[in-house]
Formats: structure tokens, C-alpha cells, sequence
């Protein structure tokens, strides 16, 4: 059977389920629901953060088990015995993944849409737009590679596995931020934040989330990224070629030495090479204009309010005005002073 014979048949079992496109489309609402919840007073900050860099993580553990799961319901016992090749029933297998985060990326369109409609597309936005796919693609290599490694009845270890990755590179990309704002991205510990594909992403694409610097060299972090993604992809379809049968491990002792010191290279190798030499100023994440001093919640000096009118009794409604009814429109002059 052909690779595209085979992805068809996996595409095509993979949303046979009765509940598939209901899941999907309630996952896309809770999206929706908790990036609209945790964006109050920047959209685009706390947005981006969910639809274009957690949920892109999320598949880590999303590959793992599908992987996983042949294994775990013998199914993978015929792609061992039948006349089919086990690369190409692997090939399809990670086709159907990146279906599925393309399937996703698109179902982003509509907002951004709306988005740059109404504002344009600031520079947070047009490195978001660059950074999600990239990071899909990552996190899609890292769950591969977990998923193949594992052999058993339950896709509960490459799933918990999973989540304990995502959970690392997640929480990785808050604690570099932090540390760059510190002065200490260089240091030992701002270098273990580069084991993530998310900060090497970053950095490669030379913006930030909160701080106002970036690295002012990016050839190796590029190098380390690459290198990280490809020897994930290559070592999970070597491992199932190579180093495993039906039901077990078939690896002799020289080739578990080697499964061994690549996954510690994948982690070491860009904590060691990619740059850290924070010193070039980070550009201007939209192009709202900055007015110092004044913040609603630090209880501002400045309040919009009708002419003659009393001013917002609530200490956060100052500037948006959040107790009256029809709030402040889009695209309609306020009439306010």
C-alpha cells in the first residue's frame, strides 16, 4: 500500500469516531471561552498566549498517544505481519498529525480576520502567526518521539509523559522572560530555559512577550532548533524500524546506548549552543502609542465621561468604562472627554 493510500485509511479512521468533530469543536470553543476570559485588558497578549502557544504544545501529549495507542489495542500487530511497510504506516501515521495541526492553525483564520480588521496586524501578532505553526511542528516531533518509545497496554505513561513535557516547555517561556528582565538570561539557569522549543522559537524570531530585550545573535539558536526537530524525527522512526518488534524492545545494548545519548543530546544541545547574549532592544510589540502614567487599575488621573457628566465611580472603569450600557463601540466616535 501507497503512503497516500495509507494516510487516507488513518485520516479517515481517526475521525470515524462518533463524537471526533463534536470533541474538536468544543475544544475550539473552550478555547475561544478561556482566551476570552483571561484577555480582559490586552486581547492580543493573553489570545496569543493560549491559541497560538499553548494549545500548539498541547499536541505533545495529543502525538504521544496517538502513537501510543496501536500499541496499546495490538493494532500495531498487523502493521508488523501484513504487507505493508512500516515506514510508510509511520509516515502516514505523522501525516495525519500534521493534518490535524493544520486543521487547527486554519481554524484560527476567522479571528485573525476580525482582528486586523479592526486593528491591523501589529508585530506580536505577525510573529505569532510564524511562531504557532513552527512550534506545531516541534511539539508534533517531541510527541512522536515519545509515543514510539513506549510499549504497553495503556497509553497512560506516553500521555502522563507527555503532559510532563508540555508542562516543562510551558513553564519555561514565563521563567526566561523573567530572567531576561533580571539581567539573567546568561546564566546557568537562563540557559536551561533553551530546552525549550518555545524560547528557541522566540528567540529565533526575535521578539518577546514582556521584556524589552532579545538576543542580538540567533545563527546557532537556529542551529539548535533544527538540530533538536530533526534528530527527534529521525530517532522515533529509527527506534521503530529498528529497535522494536511487535510486542517488545529488540535493541541490542549498543543501540540503547544510542536512543540513550541522543534524547540527552535533544536536551543538552541547545542549552549549550543556542545564544543567550540578550543585549539587542526588543521592537515594539504593537503600535499602540505609550502613555506614561496612566493605568486604570493604579488609579489614573484621566476618566472618559460625557460632557457635564460624573466621572466612573469604580476604580477600573476609568478608562473603559465597563458599567455603561452599549459600552464604548469599535469603530464609532466615543463622544467623550
Amino acid at each position: 500500500m501507497s503512503i497516500g493510500t495509507l494516510y487516507v485509511q488513518e485520516l479517515r479512521a481517526t475521525m470515524r469516531g462518533r463524537f471526533a468533530l463534536l470533541g474538536a469543536g468544543f475544544l475550539l470553543l473552550a478555547v475561544g471561552c478561556v482566551a476570552t476570559v483571561g484577555t480582559q485588558d490586552t486581547w492580543l497578549d493573553g489570545y496569543g498566549i493560549i491559541a497560538y502557544f499553548l494549545v500548539p504544545l498541547a499536541f505533545v501529549p495529543l502525538a504521544a498517544a496517538f502513537l501510543a495507542s496501536p500499541r496499546a489495542n495490538r493494532f500495531v500487530e498487523s502493521v508488523f505481519t501484513a504487507p505493508v511497510e512500516r515506514r510508510d504506516w509511520l509516515t502516514a501515521k505523522i501525516l495525519v498529525l500534521v493534518t490535524i495541526a493544520t486543521a487547527y492553525y486554519v481554524a484560527l483564520v476567522p479571528m485573525v480576520l476580525v482582528y486586523t480588521y479592526h486593528v491591523g496586524v501589529p508585530l506580536l501578532l505577525e510573529k505569532l502567526l510564524i511562531w504557532a505553526p513552527c512550534l506545531l511542528m516541534a511539539s508534533i516531533a517531541m510527541g512522536t518521539l515519545i509515543g514510539v518509545l513506549f510499549i504497553g497496554e495503556s497509553i497512560a505513561a506516553p500521555t502522563a509523559t507527555g503532559m510532563g513535557v508540555l508542562l516543562a516547555y510551558a513553564g519555561f517561556v514565563p521563567l526566561q522572560e523573567l530572567l531576561v528582565a533580571q539581567g539573567n538570561g546568561a546564566t546557568r539557569t537562563g540557559h536551561l530555559t533553551l530546552a525549550s522549543p518555545a524560547v528557541l522559537l522566540k528567540n529565533a524570531f526575535g521578539f518577546t512577550l514582556a521584556v524589552g530585550s532579545i538576543p542580538a545573535t540567533t545563527t546557532r539558536t537556529w542551529i539548535s532548533l533544527l538540530a533538536v526537530i530533526v534528530a527527534a524525527f529521525a530517532l522515533a522512526v529509527w527506534v521503530f524500524l529498528r529497535a522494536q518488534g511487535v510486542e517488545t524492545w529488540e535493541a541490542s545494548r549498543s543501540q540503547c546506548w544510542i536512543i540513550a545519548l541522543v534524547i540527552v543530546a535533544i536536551i543538552v544541545l541547545p542549552v549549550m549552543l543556542a545564544d543567550s547574549d540578550y543585549d539587542k532592544p526588543a521592537p515594539h510589540a504593537t503600535n499602540a502609542p505609550a502613555i506614561q502614567r496612566l493605568f486604570s487599575r493604579a488609579g489614573s488621573s484621566l476618566a472618559l465621561t460625557w460632557p457635564g457628566g460624573q466621572p466612573p465611580p469604580r476604580c477600573c472603569s476609568t478608562i473603559l468604562n465597563r458599567d455603561e450600557w452599549p459600552p464604548l463601540g469599535t469603530d464609532e466616535p466615543a463622544r467623550r472627554v
